[in-house]
Protein backbone atom coordinates (compact mmCIF):
# COMPACT_ATOMS: atom_id res chain seq x y z
CA UNK A 1 0.00 0.00 0.00
CA UNK A 2 1.36 3.30 -1.28
CA UNK A 3 2.03 5.87 1.59
CA UNK A 4 -1.86 7.79 2.44
CA UNK A 5 -1.82 11.20 1.28
CA UNK A 6 -3.91 14.37 2.96
CA UNK A 7 -6.84 14.96 -0.06
CA UNK A 8 -9.92 16.82 -0.15
CA UNK A 9 -13.04 14.49 -1.01
CA UNK A 10 -16.13 15.01 -2.20
CA UNK A 11 -19.89 13.56 -1.98
CA UNK A 12 -21.42 12.62 -4.92
CA UNK A 13 -23.82 15.79 -4.69
CA UNK A 14 -20.82 17.62 -4.97
CA UNK A 15 -22.04 20.18 -2.04
CA UNK A 16 -20.63 18.46 0.73
CA UNK A 17 -16.63 18.29 1.06
CA UNK A 18 -13.62 17.43 3.73
CA UNK A 19 -10.18 17.40 3.91
CA UNK A 20 -8.86 14.14 5.09
CA UNK A 21 -5.85 11.18 5.26
CA UNK A 22 -6.85 8.85 2.81
CA UNK A 23 -5.53 5.29 2.69
CA UNK A 24 -6.09 3.28 -0.22
CA UNK A 25 -5.40 -0.68 0.23
CA UNK A 26 -5.35 -3.08 -2.11
CA UNK A 27 -6.17 -6.19 -0.03
CA UNK A 28 -6.97 -7.27 3.54
CA UNK A 29 -3.89 -7.33 5.47
CA UNK A 30 -3.21 -3.62 3.80
CA UNK A 31 -6.56 -2.53 5.12
CA UNK A 32 -6.01 -3.84 8.50
CA UNK A 33 -2.29 -1.68 8.76
CA UNK A 34 -4.36 1.15 7.42
CA UNK A 35 -6.48 1.02 10.76
CA UNK A 36 -3.69 0.30 13.03
CA UNK A 37 -1.69 3.16 10.96
CA UNK A 38 -4.70 5.42 11.80
CA UNK A 39 -5.39 4.72 15.26
CA UNK A 40 -1.49 5.69 15.53
CA UNK A 41 -2.41 8.96 14.84
CA UNK A 42 -5.20 9.20 16.65
CA UNK A 43 -7.71 9.45 13.93
CA UNK A 44 -11.21 7.85 13.36
CA UNK A 45 -11.58 6.47 10.33
CA UNK A 46 -14.83 6.38 7.94
CA UNK A 47 -14.97 3.94 5.05
CA UNK A 48 -15.37 5.03 1.20
CA UNK A 49 -16.47 2.36 -1.69
CA UNK A 50 -16.38 4.39 -5.31
CA UNK A 51 -17.91 7.68 -3.22
CA UNK A 52 -21.34 7.34 -4.31
CA UNK A 53 -22.93 8.83 -1.11
CA UNK A 54 -24.95 12.23 -2.11
CA UNK A 55 -23.67 13.73 0.92
CA UNK A 56 -21.11 13.39 3.86
CA UNK A 57 -21.32 9.92 4.49
CA UNK A 58 -18.01 9.30 3.16
CA UNK A 59 -15.99 12.16 4.61
CA UNK A 60 -14.41 12.96 7.57
CA UNK A 61 -13.31 16.04 8.27
CA UNK A 62 -9.63 15.55 9.89
CA UNK A 63 -10.05 11.84 10.00
CA UNK A 64 -8.78 9.02 8.34
CA UNK A 65 -10.57 7.95 5.57
CA UNK A 66 -10.25 4.04 3.86
CA UNK A 67 -11.02 3.78 0.65
CA UNK A 68 -12.58 0.01 -0.40
CA UNK A 69 -12.17 0.09 -4.38
CA UNK A 70 -9.14 -1.51 -4.52
CA UNK A 71 -10.37 -4.55 -2.51
CA UNK A 72 -11.83 -5.73 -6.09
CA UNK A 73 -11.45 -9.22 -6.93
CA UNK A 74 -14.10 -12.01 -7.35
CA UNK A 75 -13.25 -14.83 -4.95
CA UNK A 76 -15.90 -17.26 -6.19
CA UNK A 77 -18.32 -17.75 -8.59
CA UNK A 78 -21.22 -20.55 -8.95
CA UNK A 79 -23.08 -20.39 -11.81
CA UNK A 80 -25.23 -23.46 -11.35
CA UNK A 81 -26.33 -22.27 -7.78
CA UNK A 82 -26.66 -18.39 -8.69
CA UNK A 83 -24.05 -17.20 -5.56
CA UNK A 84 -20.98 -14.85 -6.10
CA UNK A 85 -18.46 -14.30 -3.30
CA UNK A 86 -16.43 -11.23 -3.81
CA UNK A 87 -14.35 -8.60 -2.13
CA UNK A 88 -15.92 -5.33 -0.99
CA UNK A 89 -14.56 -2.66 -3.78
CA UNK A 90 -16.39 -4.80 -6.59
CA UNK A 91 -18.90 -2.65 -8.08
CA UNK A 92 -22.50 -3.46 -9.19
CA UNK A 93 -21.75 -2.82 -12.78
CA UNK A 94 -18.70 -5.34 -12.45
CA UNK A 95 -21.03 -7.73 -10.37
CA UNK A 96 -23.98 -7.57 -13.50
CA UNK A 97 -21.56 -7.77 -16.03
CA UNK A 98 -20.20 -10.98 -14.22
CA UNK A 99 -23.24 -13.25 -14.06
CA UNK A 100 -25.71 -12.21 -17.20
CA UNK A 101 -25.03 -14.05 -19.99
CA UNK A 102 -25.20 -16.92 -17.05
CA UNK A 103 -28.85 -16.11 -16.77
CA UNK A 104 -28.48 -14.11 -13.22
CA UNK A 105 -28.87 -10.87 -12.07
CA UNK A 106 -28.13 -8.93 -9.05
CA UNK A 107 -31.23 -9.85 -6.84
CA UNK A 108 -31.94 -5.70 -5.48
CA UNK A 109 -29.77 -2.72 -7.14
CA UNK A 110 -29.64 1.09 -6.64
CA UNK A 111 -30.60 3.39 -9.50
CA UNK A 112 -27.25 3.68 -10.16
CA UNK A 113 -24.61 0.54 -11.06
CA UNK A 114 -21.74 2.92 -9.80
CA UNK A 115 -21.56 1.91 -5.88
CA UNK A 116 -19.22 -0.62 -4.61
CA UNK A 117 -21.04 -3.99 -3.07
CA UNK A 118 -18.95 -2.57 0.33
CA UNK A 119 -21.10 0.39 -0.28
CA UNK A 120 -24.06 -1.76 -1.07
CA UNK A 121 -24.22 -3.56 2.29
CA UNK A 122 -23.17 -0.61 4.56
CA UNK A 123 -25.73 1.65 3.61
CA UNK A 124 -28.26 -1.74 2.74
CA UNK A 125 -29.17 -0.10 -0.51
CA UNK A 126 -32.97 -0.82 -1.98
CA UNK A 127 -34.23 -1.00 -5.18
CA UNK A 128 -37.97 -0.28 -7.17
CA UNK A 129 -38.38 -4.09 -6.32
CA UNK A 130 -38.42 -3.27 -2.33
CA UNK A 131 -41.66 -4.27 -1.68
CA UNK A 132 -41.31 -7.93 -3.05
CA UNK A 133 -37.11 -8.54 -2.65
CA UNK A 134 -36.47 -5.69 0.08
CA UNK A 135 -33.05 -4.54 0.40
CA UNK A 136 -29.89 -5.43 -0.65
CA UNK A 137 -28.69 -6.86 3.04
CA UNK A 138 -31.61 -9.88 2.73
CA UNK A 139 -29.52 -10.98 -0.01
CA UNK A 140 -26.48 -11.29 1.45
CA UNK A 141 -25.29 -15.12 2.59
CA UNK A 142 -22.11 -14.32 4.14
CA UNK A 143 -19.85 -11.30 4.99
CA UNK A 144 -16.00 -10.75 6.15
CA UNK A 145 -15.79 -7.71 8.65
CA UNK A 146 -12.10 -6.69 10.02
CA UNK A 147 -12.52 -5.07 13.19
CA UNK A 148 -10.76 -2.01 15.16
CA UNK A 149 -8.63 -4.93 16.91
CA UNK A 150 -7.16 -6.13 13.55
CA UNK A 151 -9.43 -9.48 13.75
CA UNK A 152 -11.45 -10.22 11.05
CA UNK A 153 -14.68 -11.80 11.89
CA UNK A 154 -17.55 -14.05 9.63
CA UNK A 155 -20.78 -14.12 9.91
CA UNK A 156 -23.23 -15.80 7.75
CA UNK A 157 -27.26 -15.05 6.97
CA UNK A 158 -28.45 -16.93 10.17
CA UNK A 159 -25.97 -15.21 12.39
CA UNK A 160 -27.46 -11.96 14.07
CA UNK A 161 -23.37 -10.50 13.34
CA UNK A 162 -24.89 -9.87 9.89
CA UNK A 163 -28.10 -8.05 10.78
CA UNK A 164 -25.62 -5.67 12.68
CA UNK A 165 -23.47 -4.74 9.75
CA UNK A 166 -26.50 -3.98 7.57
CA UNK A 167 -27.30 -0.11 7.10
CA UNK A 168 -24.59 -0.05 10.13
CA UNK A 169 -22.29 2.74 7.24
CA UNK A 170 -19.17 0.99 8.92
CA UNK A 171 -19.21 1.67 12.35
CA UNK A 172 -19.05 -2.36 13.20
CA UNK A 173 -15.59 -2.48 10.77
CA UNK A 174 -14.70 -2.59 7.81
CA UNK A 175 -16.05 -5.42 5.02
CA UNK A 176 -13.60 -7.31 3.40
CA UNK A 177 -15.87 -9.48 1.14
CA UNK A 178 -19.55 -10.59 0.73
CA UNK A 179 -21.25 -13.55 -0.79
CA UNK A 180 -24.54 -12.51 -2.35
CA UNK A 181 -26.97 -14.85 -3.64
CA UNK A 182 -28.69 -14.18 -7.04
CA UNK A 183 -31.39 -14.01 -8.89
CA UNK A 184 -32.07 -16.44 -11.98
CA UNK A 185 -33.64 -14.48 -14.41
CA UNK A 186 -35.72 -15.40 -18.16
CA UNK A 187 -34.36 -12.77 -19.97
CA UNK A 188 -32.44 -9.74 -20.12
CA UNK A 189 -35.08 -7.39 -21.11
CA UNK A 190 -37.82 -6.55 -18.98
CA UNK A 191 -41.25 -6.42 -19.29
CA UNK A 192 -42.26 -2.29 -18.83
CA UNK A 193 -45.32 -0.98 -18.63
CA UNK A 194 -45.70 2.59 -18.86
CA UNK A 195 -48.44 4.92 -17.32
CA UNK A 196 -49.23 8.23 -15.70
CA UNK A 197 -50.86 9.71 -13.07
CA UNK A 198 -52.65 13.57 -13.00
CA UNK A 199 -52.53 14.42 -9.61
CA UNK A 200 -50.67 12.85 -6.19
CA UNK A 201 -53.44 10.73 -5.05
CA UNK A 202 -53.92 8.98 -8.19
CA UNK A 203 -50.03 8.74 -8.20
CA UNK A 204 -49.56 6.93 -4.85
CA UNK A 205 -53.00 4.66 -6.29
CA UNK A 206 -51.58 4.15 -9.40
CA UNK A 207 -47.94 3.24 -7.73
CA UNK A 208 -49.79 0.93 -5.32
CA UNK A 209 -51.42 -0.73 -7.91
CA UNK A 210 -48.59 -1.54 -10.30
CA UNK A 211 -45.96 -2.33 -7.36
CA UNK A 212 -48.97 -5.54 -6.54
CA UNK A 213 -48.94 -6.68 -9.91
CA UNK A 214 -44.97 -6.01 -10.69
CA UNK A 215 -41.37 -7.09 -9.83
CA UNK A 216 -40.35 -3.19 -10.16
CA UNK A 217 -42.13 0.26 -10.03
CA UNK A 218 -41.51 3.86 -9.39
CA UNK A 219 -43.11 7.20 -10.45
CA UNK A 220 -41.18 9.72 -11.73
CA UNK A 221 -42.86 13.39 -10.20
CA UNK A 222 -43.03 16.50 -11.80
CA UNK A 223 -42.35 18.81 -9.05
CA UNK A 224 -43.54 22.15 -11.08
CA UNK A 225 -46.75 21.07 -11.32
CA UNK A 226 -49.37 22.54 -9.06
CA UNK A 227 -52.91 23.17 -7.98
CA UNK A 228 -54.96 20.26 -9.07
CA UNK A 229 -52.15 18.60 -10.43
CA UNK A 230 -49.60 18.79 -8.15
CA UNK A 231 -47.76 15.38 -7.62
CA UNK A 232 -48.57 14.36 -11.22
CA UNK A 233 -46.44 11.76 -12.75
CA UNK A 234 -45.50 9.40 -15.24
CA UNK A 235 -44.73 5.88 -13.90
CA UNK A 236 -42.88 2.62 -15.09
CA UNK A 237 -43.44 -0.61 -13.68
CA UNK A 238 -41.57 -3.90 -14.88
CA UNK A 239 -41.37 -7.38 -14.63
CA UNK A 240 -39.16 -10.45 -16.08
CA UNK A 241 -40.60 -11.86 -18.82
CA UNK A 242 -42.43 -15.23 -19.08
CA UNK A 243 -40.61 -18.46 -20.10
CA UNK A 244 -43.09 -18.68 -22.96
CA UNK A 245 -42.17 -15.43 -24.25
CA UNK A 246 -40.65 -15.17 -27.49
CA UNK A 247 -37.64 -13.04 -26.14
CA UNK A 248 -36.75 -15.48 -22.91
CA UNK A 249 -33.21 -16.40 -23.04
CA UNK A 250 -32.25 -12.82 -25.08
CA UNK A 251 -30.39 -10.22 -24.37
CA UNK A 252 -28.07 -11.72 -21.84
CA UNK A 253 -24.86 -10.53 -22.87
CA UNK A 254 -23.21 -7.05 -22.06
CA UNK A 255 -23.89 -5.64 -25.72
CA UNK A 256 -27.31 -6.33 -25.52
CA UNK A 257 -27.12 -4.12 -22.82
CA UNK A 258 -25.25 -1.40 -23.64
CA UNK A 259 -27.40 1.38 -24.57
CA UNK A 260 -26.81 3.11 -28.16
CA UNK A 261 -23.54 5.65 -28.23
CA UNK A 262 -25.88 8.15 -29.44
CA UNK A 263 -28.82 9.30 -27.49
CA UNK A 264 -32.19 9.04 -29.80
CA UNK A 265 -29.43 7.96 -32.80
CA UNK A 266 -28.22 11.11 -32.82
CA UNK A 267 -25.93 12.94 -30.45
CA UNK A 268 -23.11 11.34 -28.57
CA UNK A 269 -23.93 10.50 -24.85
CA UNK A 270 -20.92 11.92 -23.54
CA UNK A 271 -21.94 15.10 -24.95
CA UNK A 272 -25.26 15.18 -23.50
CA UNK A 273 -24.55 16.51 -19.78
CA UNK A 274 -23.50 19.52 -21.85
CA UNK A 275 -26.44 19.79 -23.52
CA UNK A 276 -28.30 18.84 -20.22
CA UNK A 277 -26.96 22.04 -18.56
CA UNK A 278 -28.44 24.69 -20.96
CA UNK A 279 -32.10 22.99 -19.73
CA UNK A 280 -31.28 22.71 -15.98
CA UNK A 281 -32.97 25.87 -15.10
CA UNK A 282 -36.45 26.60 -13.42
CA UNK A 283 -38.08 27.38 -16.87
CA UNK A 284 -35.83 24.61 -18.38
CA UNK A 285 -37.11 21.92 -16.12
CA UNK A 286 -40.65 23.04 -16.37
CA UNK A 287 -40.91 22.69 -19.99
CA UNK A 288 -39.12 19.53 -20.12
CA UNK A 289 -41.37 17.67 -17.47
CA UNK A 290 -44.50 19.25 -19.22
CA UNK A 291 -43.16 17.67 -22.63
CA UNK A 292 -42.63 14.60 -21.26
CA UNK A 293 -45.65 14.05 -19.20
CA UNK A 294 -47.97 15.68 -22.37
CA UNK A 295 -46.38 12.90 -24.37
CA UNK A 296 -46.79 9.77 -21.93
CA UNK A 297 -50.49 10.70 -21.51
CA UNK A 298 -50.81 10.84 -25.12
CA UNK A 299 -49.51 7.19 -25.29
CA UNK A 300 -50.98 6.24 -21.65
CA UNK A 301 -50.99 3.50 -21.02
CA UNK A 302 -48.43 1.68 -23.01
CA UNK A 303 -45.69 -1.21 -22.89
CA UNK A 304 -42.16 -2.10 -24.17
CA UNK A 305 -39.38 -4.21 -24.14
CA UNK A 306 -35.94 -2.73 -22.25
CA UNK A 307 -32.67 -3.80 -21.28
CA UNK A 308 -32.09 -4.56 -17.13
CA UNK A 309 -29.28 -2.65 -17.22
CA UNK A 310 -31.19 0.87 -18.86
CA UNK A 311 -34.18 0.39 -16.91
CA UNK A 312 -32.03 0.45 -13.36
CA UNK A 313 -29.46 2.50 -14.06
CA UNK A 314 -31.36 5.11 -16.30
CA UNK A 315 -28.86 8.29 -15.17
CA UNK A 316 -25.49 6.14 -15.76
CA UNK A 317 -26.03 6.15 -19.25
CA UNK A 318 -26.11 10.06 -19.39
CA UNK A 319 -22.19 10.41 -18.54
CA UNK A 320 -21.37 13.32 -16.60
CA UNK A 321 -25.00 14.10 -15.60
CA UNK A 322 -24.27 15.85 -12.14
CA UNK A 323 -22.44 18.23 -13.95
CA UNK A 324 -25.43 19.45 -15.28
CA UNK A 325 -26.64 21.21 -11.84
CA UNK A 326 -23.34 23.50 -12.16
CA UNK A 327 -20.08 23.66 -9.77
CA UNK A 328 -22.06 24.35 -6.62
CA UNK A 329 -24.05 20.43 -7.03
CA UNK A 330 -26.87 19.43 -5.80
CA UNK A 331 -28.50 18.39 -2.60
CA UNK A 332 -31.10 15.32 -2.27
CA UNK A 333 -33.72 15.14 0.31
CA UNK A 334 -35.39 11.93 0.93
CA UNK A 335 -38.38 11.15 2.84
CA UNK A 336 -39.49 7.88 4.12
CA UNK A 337 -42.67 7.98 5.57
CA UNK A 338 -45.50 5.80 7.10
CA UNK A 339 -48.60 4.97 4.37
CA UNK A 340 -50.84 6.26 6.44
CA UNK A 341 -49.42 10.06 6.48
CA UNK A 342 -47.52 9.75 2.72
CA UNK A 343 -50.28 11.44 1.15
CA UNK A 344 -50.07 14.50 3.65
CA UNK A 345 -46.53 14.45 3.87
CA UNK A 346 -45.54 14.71 0.20
CA UNK A 347 -48.52 17.20 -0.52
CA UNK A 348 -46.82 19.97 1.55
CA UNK A 349 -43.89 18.98 0.72
CA UNK A 350 -44.17 19.90 -2.83
CA UNK A 351 -46.50 23.15 -1.83
CA UNK A 352 -43.58 24.16 0.34
CA UNK A 353 -41.31 24.09 -2.74
CA UNK A 354 -43.79 26.61 -4.53
CA UNK A 355 -44.43 28.92 -1.60
CA UNK A 356 -40.52 29.42 -1.22
CA UNK A 357 -39.68 28.70 -5.23
CA UNK A 358 -37.12 26.16 -4.62
CA UNK A 359 -38.68 23.29 -6.63
CA UNK A 360 -36.93 20.00 -6.96
CA UNK A 361 -35.77 19.03 -10.63
CA UNK A 362 -35.81 15.25 -9.88
CA UNK A 363 -38.72 14.14 -7.73
CA UNK A 364 -38.65 9.58 -7.34
CA UNK A 365 -41.43 8.00 -5.66
CA UNK A 366 -41.50 4.67 -4.32
CA UNK A 367 -43.22 1.97 -2.27
CA UNK A 368 -41.61 -0.29 0.40
CA UNK A 369 -41.98 -2.18 3.18
CA UNK A 370 -40.47 -2.30 6.83
CA UNK A 371 -36.89 -2.75 7.00
CA UNK A 372 -36.00 -5.83 9.47
CA UNK A 373 -32.50 -4.23 10.71
CA UNK A 374 -31.31 -2.79 13.53
CA UNK A 375 -29.98 -0.07 11.94
CA UNK A 376 -33.33 -0.18 9.32
CA UNK A 377 -34.65 3.13 7.93
CA UNK A 378 -36.96 1.85 5.77
CA UNK A 379 -41.09 1.84 6.63
CA UNK A 380 -44.05 0.50 5.58
CA UNK A 381 -44.84 3.41 3.42
CA UNK A 382 -43.14 5.18 0.29
CA UNK A 383 -40.03 7.09 -0.09
CA UNK A 384 -39.81 10.50 -1.91
CA UNK A 385 -36.56 11.46 -3.63
CA UNK A 386 -35.88 15.10 -4.30
CA UNK A 387 -32.84 16.43 -5.84
CA UNK A 388 -32.22 20.44 -5.56
CA UNK A 389 -29.41 22.34 -7.22
CA UNK A 390 -27.50 24.33 -4.87
CA UNK A 391 -26.73 27.78 -6.08
CA UNK A 392 -27.72 31.59 -5.44
CA UNK A 393 -30.95 30.24 -3.41
CA UNK A 394 -29.15 28.24 -0.77
CA UNK A 395 -30.62 30.16 2.10
CA UNK A 396 -34.18 29.65 0.53
CA UNK A 397 -33.10 25.46 0.16
CA UNK A 398 -31.75 25.40 3.67
CA UNK A 399 -35.08 26.90 5.23
CA UNK A 400 -37.00 24.52 3.33
CA UNK A 401 -35.26 20.99 3.77
CA UNK A 402 -35.20 22.44 7.88
CA UNK A 403 -38.97 22.52 7.32
CA UNK A 404 -38.95 18.83 5.52
CA UNK A 405 -37.12 17.63 8.60
CA UNK A 406 -40.08 19.19 10.83
CA UNK A 407 -42.68 17.15 8.33
CA UNK A 408 -40.79 13.76 8.45
CA UNK A 409 -40.71 13.98 12.53
CA UNK A 410 -44.15 14.44 12.40
CA UNK A 411 -44.95 11.56 10.48
CA UNK A 412 -42.67 9.50 11.97
CA UNK A 413 -40.55 9.28 8.90
CA UNK A 414 -36.75 8.15 8.90
CA UNK A 415 -33.47 9.27 7.22
CA UNK A 416 -31.65 7.52 4.51
CA UNK A 417 -28.01 7.67 4.69
CA UNK A 418 -26.79 7.53 1.69
CA UNK A 419 -28.64 10.40 0.55
CA UNK A 420 -28.33 12.80 3.72
CA UNK A 421 -26.68 16.10 3.20
CA UNK A 422 -28.15 18.30 6.36
CA UNK A 423 -30.96 16.49 8.33
CA UNK A 424 -30.65 15.94 11.64
CA UNK A 425 -32.93 13.21 12.13
CA UNK A 426 -30.52 10.26 11.95
CA UNK A 427 -30.71 7.86 14.00
CA UNK A 428 -27.14 6.20 14.89
CA UNK A 429 -26.16 2.74 14.14
CA UNK A 430 -26.26 0.56 17.28
CA UNK A 431 -23.18 -0.95 18.39
CA UNK A 432 -20.64 0.64 16.49
CA UNK A 433 -17.07 0.79 17.72
CA UNK A 434 -15.42 4.49 18.30
CA UNK A 435 -12.81 4.15 16.22
CA UNK A 436 -15.27 4.69 13.41
CA UNK A 437 -16.64 7.93 12.35
CA UNK A 438 -17.96 10.19 9.79
CA UNK A 439 -19.21 14.07 9.17
CA UNK A 440 -22.77 12.37 9.13
CA UNK A 441 -22.07 10.63 12.24
CA UNK A 442 -21.05 13.86 14.32
CA UNK A 443 -23.70 15.88 13.05
CA UNK A 444 -26.37 13.09 13.89
CA UNK A 445 -24.47 12.27 17.30
CA UNK A 446 -24.89 16.46 18.51
CA UNK A 447 -28.31 16.07 17.59
CA UNK A 448 -28.51 13.48 19.89
CA UNK A 449 -27.00 14.87 22.49
CA UNK A 450 -28.42 18.17 22.45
Amino acid sequence: MSAPSREMLFGWGRANHARSLVYRPSGPDEAAEAVRDARRRGLTVAHRGAGQSYGDAALNQGGAVLQTVGLDRILHYDPEGGRIRAEAGVTVDRLWRHVVADGWWPPVVPGTSRPTLGGCLAMNVHGKNHMGAGSFAEHVRWVAVLGPDGEVEEHTRDVAGLDGVAGAQGTSGTILALEIELKRVNSGYLGVEARTAASLDATLQELDTLAGAHEHAVAWVDCFSAGDTLGRAELHAASDLDREHPRADEGLSVEEQAPDPRALGLLPRDRLASVLRLAVCDPGIRALNRAKYVHARAAHPSSHLEPRASFHFLLDYVPGWRRAYGPAGLMQYQFFVPEARAGEVFRRALQLQHERDVVSYLGVLKRHREDPFPAGYSVDGYSLALDFPVGRRLTDLMGLLREYDRLQEWAGGRIYAAKDSMSRLGAVPPGGDEVYSSNLLRRWKRTASA
